[in-house]
């Protein structure tokens, strides 16, 4: 297997027969952000990007990582992002809450 996440997401997406292209159309990225993972100017890419490239390639984020998979090896992934989201929401919230006068 190869050694580095842009290494394997090529082999994987050549696998497919797809070009560069069509990997970005179907993760819904920008074919620069496809050419920077394979290139390894992006060495790890962020999570979501992670998650939009698995699911397209329709593996596990693991896989591109270079660890075995789950069963369905995102699902992790998407529920620590949106308990992520969740608790950025609260914290906005609290942010504009307005504040109290100190007594």
């Amino acid at each position: 297997m190869p050694e580095s996440v842009g290494q394997r997401v090529r082999q994987l997406r050549r696998a497919r027969g797809w070009s560069q292209q069509r990997l970005a159309v179907a993760a819904g990225i920008g074919l620069g952000t496809v050419e920077a993972i394979e290139s390894s100017r992006t060495r790890v890419p962020q999570t979501d990007t992670l998650i939009r490239v698995a699911d397209a390639l329709g593996v596990g984020i693991c896989a591109l990582l270079g660890y075995p998979c789950e069963r369905d090896g995102n699902a992790l992934a998407r529920m620590e992002i949106a308990r992520l989201r969740e608790r950025l929401v609260e914290l906005e919230r609290g942010l504009a809450a307005p504040k109290e006068a100190a007594s």
